[in-house]
């Protein structure tokens, strides 16, 4: 079925999104997607974003591919790579909650499909990305600390190394909540209780260390040594891979709408930061964007 969602730009856009998505892919690497067009190798945050629209593009076949890609090439100390060597090694390493953009994808395929099988192949890696995670958990917060995955300067950020980032832990709520579901589908009944339970903990925590009260938006991160905020506003602090996102910002989605449509909507997107931000063009690039 064609996508139509009443404008005639954005439904040629989603037109085009298949046959560019097929022009990354590694021809002789099932399952492996270059980040661009242009002559990019394989990234893990890039490569996992065709996980929801291939899916839904009536390609489950290779959606199957990159699960079982990531499953196939996971290091056994830095888990999911986050930048590959041509011969499909680890070149750079990514923080670990950033991975579970790969449960999120299996989510997608399992609920897009019905298909069980391939989550029972890859079962083995989510349940080690999410222990993976467990073990930075802070104070027992259900949050964990580790540099975030964005920016690619999180100092500019007041990021110090000791921290607990805003995206990573949406990403890893996102990874719990739909690891729950696989988990109960897979009759995994103790597995998904006690991650359903540390998602619980985590929102909790979530939204009484990374939400300001104030502006009625998140802060990018907090020091995981004593939570101290810092007081920068992404857009991009809940990174929105699955509808269990919406539950990060169920206690306030008036406020939290509002911040977006007055400090980060611009004609053509939104803005990284809020121009007023401190951290606002503080690296020359992804922050003034």
């Amino acid at each position: 079925p064609r996508i139509d969602v009443g404008h005639p730009v954005l439904n040629s856009a989603f037109g085009q999104f298949p046959e560019f998505i097929d022009k990354m892919k590694v021809p002789d690497r099932p399952g492996a997607v270059r980040a661009n067009i242009l002559g990019g190798w394989i990234w893990g945050w890039d490569g996992m974003m065709p996980f929801i629209p291939t899916a839904l593009a009536n390609e489950p076949e290779f959606t199957a591919n990159m699960l079982r890609f990531f499953h196939e090439t996971r290091d056994a100390r830095f888990g999911l790579p986050h930048q590959f060597t041509t011969g499909f090694k680890t070149k750079l390493m990514g923080p670990f909650p950033a991975q579970c953009q790969f449960i999120a994808g299996l989510y997608h395929y399992v609920a897009i499909t019905g298909d069980l099988s391939v989550a029972r192949e890859v079962f083995p890696t989510c349940k080690f990305l999410l222990e993976r995670c467990r073990q930075d958990i802070v104070k027992k917060s259900g949050l964990v600390s580790g540099v975030a995955l964005w920016p690619d300067y999180p100092e500019a950020m007041e990021e110090d190394g000791h921290d607990i980032s805003s995206m990573n832990n949406s990403l890893l709520y996102q990874g719990l909540r739909a690891m729950e579901y696989i988990a109960a589908q897979l009759d995994q009944v103790n597995l998904a209780r006690d991650y359903g339970e540390w998602a619980r903990v985590l929102r909790k925590n979530f939204i009484k260390y990374l939400y300001d009260e104030k502006k009625g938006f998140f802060i990018s991160s907090c020091s995981s040594i004593d939570f101290k905020p810092r007081k920068h506003y992404c857009c991009q602090s809940i990174f929105w891979v699955t509808p269990f996102a919406r539950e990060l910002v169920s206690h306030a989605p008036v406020r939290i709408s509002s911040f977006l449509d007055k400090h980060l909507r611009s004609p053509k997107c939104l803005l990284s930061l809020p121009q007023w931000d401190t951290a606002w063009m503080a690296d020359g690039n992804q922050l003034g964007s």
